[in-house]
């Protein structure tokens, strides 16, 4: 815990994330909640990192999506 409370943690706020995440998860046919990563990734230019292969390959979206081991 004491290594966990000196991680720079920052609180954003969900509602932003909300439509294109529902657009996502529509698109893909994934869970809402997965596709919240990657809305906030797309949100902070940045990529979110996963294991899920059918995900990462699906959206199109390779340059915000990093496979876990890659």
């Amino acid at each position: 815990m004491s290594e966990l409370e000196k991680a720079p943690i920052a609180s954003i706020p969900i509602e932003p994330l909300v439509t294109p995440a529902l657009d996502v998860a529509m698109q893909a046919s994934h869970p809402v909640y997965g596709c919240l990563y990657l809305a906030l990734a797309l949100h902070q230019r940045t990529h979110v990192v996963t294991d899920d292969r059918r995900f990462a390959a699906h959206l199109g979206l390779s340059d915000h999506v990093r496979l876990l081991g890659n």
